[in-house]
């Protein structure tokens, strides 16, 4: 297994070859694609690989052979996901943080191993990121403007950073990006504001994972309501992907309100392809279709994949005290020896339980 994943292992070393990592990984999300493509052929249905926006509530257009199209269509249903976000550009600065930084959409694209690498976010996606290029020996800076984890339980988040930081990673809080130099296409200079206290750092990659903004821009032609918070989808409160329009329905990353997760969407989508199914049909009526075929988007388990996994399902203990008052919850806690590791004499890892 470990030869697949770049790694050279013998008694003298262990090494990464960062581009046979890279191949791999790209060959798997290619395979996971045109598996996608294939899967769309053999049951008719047409796919087209353009940028596409809706031009009306019903019409869908597009450009393709230095054509323009217009397709028109009952329903359609939007599923355009997310990109990352880009810090803003700063005023005086020639240092543009969209051409020179990467995401974590880019880290497995890179020709060569990221090196010396500067992570920025504070939430799962930074800390995943952070946790396994640590893993890889590579040196990690990883800054937040706030706390990190702060939208999860903090006893949790607390134990999570603890196993993360240390060897060759550092992490600041309460630190933010003041300027940038490039000295080569392989090293930056970048000037950091620490808990107050201007800082300098040498890197050779800068990494942003500051969130994602949703795809909804395409929507320009249509009546469909937009939250003008966040910039996603308002869904309908018996009907989350229904959206204002009543023939145009979302599923996954563009909704507000819904866990941004690929299995989610997946369940989502089915489920919202029964109820147009039996609306066509017209064989059950709609309070049926409703209550047989709609998403549950309570209590969905989820997982943060930090260097010590975090598995979690339900209310964080902040979330229960703001529900229901600290007077008012029980919180049990427990500390056990995974069974992996029971007969490890120099053991000193314990799993940590807690409910609420």
């Amino acid at each position: 297994m470990a030869p697949d994943y770049g790694w050279e292992v013998d008694l003298k070393q262990t090494r990464l070859h960062w581009d046979t990592l890279k191949r791999n990984v790209q060959s798997y999300i290619r395979s996971l694609n045109c598996g996608y493509i294939a899967k769309l052929q053999e049951i008719g249905a047409d796919y087209l690989n353009v940028k596409a926006h809706l031009t009306r509530n019903n019409k869908v257009g597009f450009d393709l052979d230095h054509k323009s199209y217009e397709v028109k269509a009952k329903d359609i249903i939007i599923a355009t996901g997310g990109r990352p976000r880009y810090i803003q550009n700063k005023v005086n600065s020639k240092f543009r943080f969209e051409k020179e930084c990467i995401t974590s959409d880019d880290l497995f694209s890179l020709e060569k191993d990221p090196g010396k690498i500067l992570v920025v976010g504070g939430g799962y996606i930074a800390i995943e990121c952070a946790g396994f290029l640590k893993e890889f020996s590579n040196e990690v800076i990883l800054i937040n403007r706030t706390s990190f984890l702060r939208a999860f339980d903090q006893t949790i988040a607390g134990k999570i950073m603890e196993n993360t930081i240390g060897d060759n990673l550092k992490a600041f809080e309460n630190s933010e990006i003041t300027d940038v130099e490039k000295i080569s296409n392989e090293e930056y200079i970048v000037h950091l504001l620490i808990n107050g206290s201007p800082k300098k750092a040498k890197v050779n990659t800068i990494l942003l994972a500051i969130g994602r903004d949703p795809n909804t821009q395409i929507l320009a032609g249509s009546d469909v309501r937009i939250n003008s918070k966040t910039m996603k989808i308002e869904g309908r409160p018996e009907e989350f992907e229904r959206t204002s329009v009543d023939n145009i329905y979302a599923i996954g990353d563009v909704i507000e309100g819904v866990p941004e997760l690929m299995p989610v969407a997946l369940k989502s989508g089915k489920l919202l392809a029964r109820r147009l199914y039996h609306r066509r049909k017209g064989d059950l009526s709609e309070e049926e279709i409703l209550n047989k075929f709609s998403m549950d988007y309570k209590l969905i388990p989820s997982t943060i994949f930090s260097n010590i996994e975090y598995s979690f399902v339900g209310m964080s203990e902040e979330e229960a005290v703001a529900a229901y008052g600290e007077d008012k919850i029980e919180i049990y806690h427990r500390e056990v020896t995974p069974l992996e590791l029971i007969i490890y004499s120099h053991n000193s890892s314990t799993a940590y339980i807690k409910i609420i």
